[in-house]
């Protein structure tokens, strides 16, 4: 076995998911990651392509964290944010895993990452509708909305299409400018009511 390839998933014969012992259990900052340790994490991201289970096992290993910090680093060559754009599209686009995908949407991630993440929240959203009342219940309808109103935002659309799966009342509701409209319309009853 060369250097690059030790610590690699193994999947044994019949098994549908790797064995999660096996790897990485958090990201690994970019100055402590030899060149054995970069193959691998370049490396892990190819399996989750495959399948969902596997996009999953993916993203339980952290290894998405990683990627996200060697694509948005300065000292990374262009070849290396080039493979870790790609990996991070191959992995998340085949991701169904809600809670993994509501997990990325409470990070930090930058906006290009961002977008693919909505995106594929969006397609698991529309077609898991018990998927949709936990997506709320995580908080995760509510950061949404504030990512669509930030200022310069190229997420609007992503938005839109998670919004689209449902009820106007609830959009608003989570919307961060909900409240400031509740009251205005509270000081206009209020203006109504002392004008008798």
């Amino acid at each position: 076995m060369d250097a690059g390839n030790e610590g690699l998933l193994f999947m044994p014969a019949g098994s549908r998911t790797p064995h999660a012992q096996l790897l990485p259990s958090a990201p690994v900052p970019r100055h402590h990651l030899t060149r054995p340790a970069l193959v691998r994490t370049l490396r892990i991201p190819q399996i989750g392509r495959h399948t969902p289970d596997h996009a999953k096992a993916v993203a339980d290993t952290g290894c998405l964290a990683t990627l996200v910090s060697l694509e948005s680093d300065g000292a990374s060559s262009d070849d290396l944010k080039t493979k870790c754009r790609r990996a991070l599209k191959s992995v998340i686009a085949k991701l169904t895993h809600l809670p993994a995908l509501d997990a990325l949407v409470h990070r930090q991630l930058p906006e290009s990452v961002m977008k693919m993440v909505l995106e594929q929240v969006g397609k698991v959203l529309a077609n898991d509708a018990a998927g949709r009342a936990q997506f709320v219940h995580s908080g995760g309808l509510a950061a949404v909305q504030q990512m669509a109103e930030a200022p310069g935002s190229k997420l609007k659309e992503a938005v839109e299409i998670i919004n689209s799966c449902y009820p106007e009342e609830i959009v608003k509701y989570y919307s961060p400018s909900y409240s400031q409209q509740l009251l205005e319309k509270l000081e206009s009853m209020a203006a109504t009511t002392t004008a008798y």
